[in-house]
């Protein structure tokens, strides 16, 4: 079987195993979007706790992303059904046809690219982004991925087909209008040294042009120029935060082999010398020497992923490409983001293995190392997805109690699981609380301290007690973002998830 169609029966089928049948990240939000829209109007709706501004507006056309993912989870919300019940077949449902797409892509790219299609297969699909990016079929990242992905094969056989140039470009504009940062995917194609058939840019730029018009005339406003605008409304992390953030949670893609490489054993000690004050200045000030050691251990893999991508830019046409393709999207995180999360880097998981497989070449001293690398990145993705899969339970485990304990409703202060469950059972977020209010606050909560007037009523624990923690604020652990803690991964013991109500006097 050729590499494309098994890279994409197994993409296809890690979408279905590994999903969790909660929601877990951000899901829940796209998942209350869909239950408002109205496909005409795609930004007719309102989300409680939009960060951009303090209270409703008439409409959500300040939302950062172009629409045509709420579109697709509406579709698929209205064939699977919108209830809780449901839940598990809409999230196989919506990211099956992405992941099967975007493993077909990245296989064909590594048989027409690749020395050594099969390792470069195989270490894109073991990596933890790749593996956990895969799983999201409510996020937009694994749509706008595998379009943009399927639109870099199509700029390869442009020049030559017709009909690839205007599927490509078809696709690019897919892409862009899931999320405008892949417009970056343009750039690193123009510095390809390759110029495809007019068509293909004509194909890219003639639907956004149209699907932007529309919205203009729909809303009396361009909607690309409002959400630049009011980009400075929205919360970000500091930059040199978000930078170390970035390169540590660069580690968990495909990283591992650099070191294997002849001639690139002085980029370990370069890269943590150019890391050490990053890491002094982008972790928590004060905090010990062993929590800015273990910042430093999981920032170097990246760092050195960064230095394989700024070398490929030495080089000429498809490969320089590659470099500025996965270049750009590390960089888009880094200026362009609020914060660093893994699966912003999806892009750049592709042209990492490409160029990794390109540098080893046909080694054959490289094969230990080639074997314990995809060994650790099978292993480690598959235990930040249980990890994962845990936290949401406990979330999920922690507001059933609340809800048991109140059954009446109230209000809440959190998100992700927390949020979707509370709300099923007719909760709402905490905003005006009023007197006499039950509010269940997760220690995870992004909003302020409670106030000094509420009275502590009930703590609740969940039962999921685990050691690897991927979301712990007192341990400096985020993996969705470092605003929450710089480190991905950590080992503490106690429940995964700890809520607290209160209620106002």
């Amino acid at each position: 079987m050729r590499p494309r169609l098994l890279l994409a029966a197994a993409a296809a089928l890690a979408a279905v195993a590994l999903a969790s049948p909660l929601p877990v990240v951000d899901e829940e939000n796209h998942l209350a979007i869909a239950a408002q829209l109205v496909p005409w109007r795609p930004y007719d709706w309102w989300r409680a706790g939009l960060s951009w501004v303090g209270g409703p507006e008439p409409d959500a056309f300040v939302y950062a992303h172009p629409p045509l993912f709420p579109l697709w989870i509406w579709l698929w919300s209205r064939i699977t059904g919108f209830s809780a019940e449901h839940l598990p077949a809409l999230k196989i449902a919506a990211a099956v046809p992405w992941a099967g797409l975007l493993g077909w892509s990245v296989g064909a790219l590594a048989e027409r690219l690749s020395p050594r299609p099969w390792l470069t297969c195989a270490l894109w699909l073991c990596a933890p982004i790749t593996l956990l990016g895969i799983q999201r079929g409510l996020m937009p990242d694994l749509m706008v991925t595998a379009l943009g992905t399927f639109a870099v094969v199509g700029w390869l056989h442009a020049p030559n087909h017709r009909s690839w140039a205007i599927v490509g470009g078809l696709a690019l504009a897919g892409a862009c209008w899931t999320k405008y940062p892949a417009a970056l995917l343009a750039l690193a194609m123009l510095l390809g040294d390759r110029a495809p058939r007019r068509r293909f840019w004509l194909a890219a730029a003639l639907p956004l042009l149209l699907g932007e018009g529309a919205l203009w005339l729909q809303y009396g406003r361009p909607h690309l120029w409002e959400v630049l605008g009011r980009a400075g409304e929205i919360p970000r992390g500091p930059l040199d935060g978000r930078a170390l953030g970035t390169l540590v949670r660069l580690s968990l893609g495909v990283t591992v082999l650099p070191m294997a490489m002849r001639g690139w054993r002085w980029l370990a000690p370069a890269a943590a010398a150019v890391l050490a004050p990053l890491v002094l200045l982008g972790s928590p000030r004060g905090s010990p020497l062993d929590h800015q050691i273990a910042l430093l251990g999981w920032a170097l893999p990246g760092a050195v992923a960064l230095g394989l991508l700024v070398r490929g830019t030495l080089s000429t046409g498809p490969t320089r490409m590659l470099s500025a393709w996965g270049g750009l999207a590390v960089v888009g995180v880094i200026l362009g983001h609020n914060f660093a999360a893994p699966r912003y880097l999806l892009p750049a998981m592709a042209p990492l293995a490409l160029l990794l497989c390109q540098a080893i070449g046909q080694r054959a001293d490289a094969r230990g190392w080639i074997a314990a690398g995809l060994a650790l990145q099978g292993a480690l993705a598959l235990a930040i997805t249980h990890a994962e899969h845990a936290f949401a339970t406990a979330q999920d485990a922690a507001a059933r109690a609340a809800i048991a304990a109140h059954p009446t409703g109230g209000a809440f202060s959190g998100e992700w699981t927390f949020r979707w469950r509370l709300e099923q059972a007719g909760w709402t977020l905490l905003q005006t609380p009023t007197s006499g209010a039950v509010i269940a606050r997760s220690e995870h909560a992004s909003s302020s301290a409670p106030d000094a007037s509420w009275i502590r009523s009930q703590r609740i624990e969940s039962p999921q007690v685990g050691d690897l923690r991927i979301i712990c604020a007192p341990c400096g652990v985020g993996l969705y973002g470092e605003t929450i803690g710089p480190l991905p991964l950590a080992f503490a013991p106690g429940p995964l998830a700890t809520i607290t109500l209160w209620r106002t006097p």
